[in-house]
């Protein structure tokens, strides 16, 4: 019996501290000012992180088959680490490689519906250079296999957003693949889109013998 009046006399207690902070909120004017700061605040950050994705976005190309992506030259190698330079237009990469064979990896973002109607194109963006062993050992034991190119700004990326939400109606977050190419020094090779996908041609001597040893 006591602690039910104990209970009672808490949430009587309760009732009047709760009854007298709404009087303080009503009368008070700090409340709105709080709320319109609070609001203001929200479309600030809002306004910023449409700025991020903005930026993130203008990373992007036009995907058009037949053009080319980027051209990549393999320099000295020692002990099957390699210096490359990969070149897409805009930017020279100079990167380390670990490996006998090196492709590609490129971030699509591809339109549909009402988007493709109106004629918005299929953007790209390479996102990473990466080579492998054959063997089992060496692969485990190279340092670098991966070389990441599209570091988005603060975290925040819009090829990723589109692949957590899913089923968007107007855009898909593809990732398009560059098989597995021959990683010889001097070779020299042309990325290009084809309707089948991405493609590396062989542009000089060392690259057309590597990929005939390849083949064969």
């Amino acid at each position: 019996m006591q602690f039910t009046g104990l209970a009672v006399g808490v949430a009587l207690l309760a009732l009047l501290i709760l009854w007298l902070g709404l009087r303080i909120l009503w009368r008070g004017r700090w409340f709105l000012a709080w709320l319109r700061g609070s609001c203001g605040l929200a479309v600030v950050l809002l306004a910023l992180l449409g700025a991020v994705l903005a930026y993130d976005l203008s990373t992007y190309r036009e995907q058009q088959s037949g053009s080319t992506l980027a051209t990549l030259t393999v320099g000295n190698g020692n002990n099957d680490r390699y210096r490359v330079t990969l070149n897409d237009g805009t930017s020279s990469h100079q990167l380390l490689l670990d490996g006998e064979l090196w492709g590609l990896n490129v971030q699509v973002l591809d339109w549909r519906g009402l988007a493709s109607l109106i004629g918005l194109q299929p953007g790209y963006r390479i996102a990473e250079l990466n080579a492998r062993f054959l063997g089992i050992e060496q692969q485990n034991a190279a340092q670098y296999l991966e070389q990441p190119l599209a570091p988005s700004k603060f975290g925040l990326d819009v090829w990723q957003m589109v692949q957590w939400i899913g089923g968007l109606p107007f855009v898909e977050a593809k990732m398009v693949k560059l098989s597995f190419i021959p990683l010889v020094e001097n070779a020299s090779y042309s990325i290009e889109w084809l309707p089948t996908g991405l493609q590396a041609r062989p542009v000089n001597e060392p690259a057309r013998q590597a990929l005939r040893n390849w083949v064969e």
